[in-house]
């Protein structure tokens, strides 16, 4: 029987344990690592995301009151101002119609000025973005008129069938301009389309007449001749009337109480 020489190599099992489990150690270490530093990534990502910075800052302007007449009062305390938006800001006037909102949120307002026996004012889509002071330009109400229509009629003229003659009577008398807004409209209601005429009565008169062309009536209201037209007056305030970029249209909010509602036949 032949015999090989037979080679015994010994392993040493109990070092290649240690190194593997070294081995295991720094990549588990690794792996722990990565996960906590992905983690915070995402973390102060959301963070960021659902808590924004918020600006604010401080509002300040003046509103000014004036007569029916345009004269500038001696006082302007009490006027209230709104700050209309996301969240709503109020505040009033002092003496000198001074007023200021403070820790104002950034954001899209609305500005509203009112006072009892005033028309109102205001001022849309103003954009404010805080972080400091924003000083807005005055504003002005004025006062609704004291003064009534005792008066008021329409006839066709008698030269020219084509012109309306109205004629307004006020009281009481006054010495200052006074002026008045005649609306025409199709329907009783005032509802539709509106054509409107101004007459400024001098101040050492009471009574006054306009003529206005049946024309530019018919064309603004869409009567034809023959049609009923519909007519009342206002006392206007002397610089009453606000433009509205929305409607593009003027609006009046210091109006005096309407005389009756005429209803005649146009030419």
């Amino acid at each position: 029987m032949a015999y090989r020489d037979t080679q015994i190599i010994q392993v040493d099992k109990s070092y290649g344990s240690r190194s593997s489990a070294v081995r295991y150690r720094d990549i588990g270490m690794k792996s722990v690592t990565i996960i906590l530093l992905g983690l915070s990534i995402i973390l102060l990502i959301t963070c960021s995301l659902s808590e924004p910075e918020i600006l604010t800052g401080t509002i300040e302007s003046w509103a000014h009151l004036r007569s029916e007449s345009g004269i500038p009062a001696s006082q302007h305390t009490g006027v209230k101002v709104s700050l209309n938006g996301e969240e709503t800001y109020e505040t009033t006037t002092d003496i000198e119609g001074y007023w200021i909102l403070e820790n104002i949120e950034a954001g899209i307002y609305t500005i509203n000025y009112s006072k009892e026996g005033y028309g109102n004012a205001w001022q849309q889509n103003f954009q404010f973005v805080g972080n400091g002071t924003f000083v807005l330009p005055p504003d002005f109400l004025n006062e609704i008129p004291s003064f009534i229509i005792s008066d008021f009629s329409i006839e066709v003229d008698s030269v020219h069938s084509s012109y309306l003659n109205y004629y307004i009577t006020l009281s009481p008398s006054s010495n200052h301009y006074r002026r008045v807004l005649v609306y025409f409209a199709a329907d009783p209601g005032f509802s539709s389309e509106l054509y409107k005429s101004y007459c400024t009565i001098r101040y050492d008169y009471s009574t006054a007449d306009q003529h206005v062309s049946s024309q530019y009536i018919k064309r603004d209201i869409g009567a034809i001749s023959g049609d009923t037209v519909y007519a009342k007056a206002y006392p206007l305030s002397k610089y009453d009337g606000e433009w509205d970029r929305k409607t593009n249209e003027t609006i009046f909010t210091a109006l005096g109480e309407p005389s009756e509602v005429l209803a005649f036949e146009i030419p």
